[in-house]
């Protein structure tokens, strides 16, 4: 299982907004990154794997955002 804690603080000289992000692994994973650019033409190669993309994340920020409203939620939020 893995856990992901988001931090956002506003700058005091400005008005932008920084999050930072943490992710915590409770067993052994494996990690994976790639460049957006590499990715992206990953993806428009495999349209189906694209499509799969697009609804874990997609499933993956409504919860987040659920979550932010309902406290009762973030337990399933992680997992």
């Amino acid at each position: 299982m893995m856990s992901l804690i988001l931090k956002q603080e506003r700058s005091a000289n400005s008005e932008h907004v920084f999050s930072q992000v943490t992710i915590v692994a409770d067993d052994n994973c494996k990690f994976l990154c790639w460049s957006r650019e590499r990715l992206t033409y990953f993806l428009e190669s495999e349209p189906f794997l694209y499509e799969i993309f697009k609804y874990l994340i997609g499933k993956d920020i409504t919860n987040k955002l659920y979550s932010l409203n309902d406290p009762t939620l973030n337990d399933k939020v992680s997992n």
